[in-house]
């Protein structure tokens, strides 16, 4: 009966105390990341003492920019090898687009026959 406990307790304390050690890691990690900034840009310069998190922000607002930049970049190029595509199926060239599709379809049909 009380090894049943122990292996719970463990089973509870040993992964709650590594996930806060990594949260620890990873945020002082980021943390650090600040030193490669200049010293007027740092948020310690502003306030006038260490703000803890800071880096963790700074390095989730670079990813952030990065990500969008990338995906707009890659979206535009996606795009344009869509329409590429789209532009090569003959019903879409003939100027089918839209919601009207079934409509078009049934008049270039029509007047082909």
């Amino acid at each position: 009966m009380l090894k049943k406990y122990l292996i719970t307790g463990l089973l509870i304390w040993v992964p709650l105390a590594f996930t806060l050690w990594v949260l620890d890691l990873i945020v002082s990690s980021m943390d650090r990341t600040l030193l490669l900034l200049p010293p007027p840009w740092r948020p310690e310069s502003w306030l006038g003492f260490p703000l803890p998190g800071a880096g963790l922000l700074l390095s989730a607002l670079v990813l952030l920019l990065t990500g969008m930049a990338a995906a707009n970049i890659m979206g535009q190029r996606l795009v344009r090898w869509w329409e590429g595509l789209l532009s090569r199926i003959l019903v879409i060239s003939l100027g089918v687009v839209g919601a009207d599709v079934p409509l078009r379809i049934a008049q270039i049909s029509k007047g082909q026959q």
